[in-house]
Parts: structure tokens; C-alpha cells; sequence
């Protein structure tokens, strides 16, 4: 899936991405990074947990663009959609603790 940007939004995340890498100076010419190394493998391990949790489970979305009022048929996918959401949502929470 393509996700486009605004010229702006671009070069925010380009300056964000400088920061979090250490790639820019936070305060004057000091470089240094957004996070320590050790908040960075917290990090890493939390992504891991969501990646297993995502892993194979996020479907292609069953709701479709309307152009008129929604009929019960519309109203009904779009809420199948929310659902499995909700569900991937509860799964990555349920596995922090983990």
C-alpha cells in the first residue's frame, strides 16, 4: 500500500527520523539521539510484541467508499472493519504484559 504525503508532512518525518538517529543536534552543536540505547531495545522488544500480535492477522478491509446515503449492507462492513480493529487493539494491549 503507497501512503502519500504532503511535501510538508515529508520533511517533518525526514526531521524527525534525523533526530530520533542522531543525525542532528538536539541542543546547539551537541549531536545526540531522541532516546538511549536502552529505552531503543524497549522499543525494539515492544514492536516485536505488536509484530506477532499483527503478524498474518490484519485482513484487507471489507468496507468500500460510498458515494450516497450508506445502506444497511455499508453500515455493516464498515463496522466488520472496526471490529477486527478492535480486536488487533485488545490483542497488542493484552500482549504487553507479556
Amino acid at each position: 500500500m503507497a501512503v502519500q504525503m504532503t511535501d510538508q508532512e515529508l520533511n517533518r518525518l525526514r526531521e524527525a527520523v534525523g533526530v530520533l538517529m542522531g543525525w542532528r543536534p538536539l541542543k546547539g552543536n551537541k549531536p545526540g539521539m531522541a532516546v538511549t540505547r536502552g529505552e531503543l531495545e524497549t522499543l525494539q522488544t515492544a514492536v516485536s510484541r505488536i509484530q506477532s500480535v499483527l503478524a498474518g492477522t490484519l485482513a484487507d478491509m471489507t468496507s468500500t467508499d460510498v458515494t450516497d446515503a450508506p445502506t444497511a449492507d455499508d453500515f455493516n462492513a464498515l463496522r466488520a472493519d472496526v471490529v477486527a480493529l478492535h480486536s488487533l487493539l485488545a490483542g497488542i494491549i493484552s500482549s504487553k504484559g507479556s
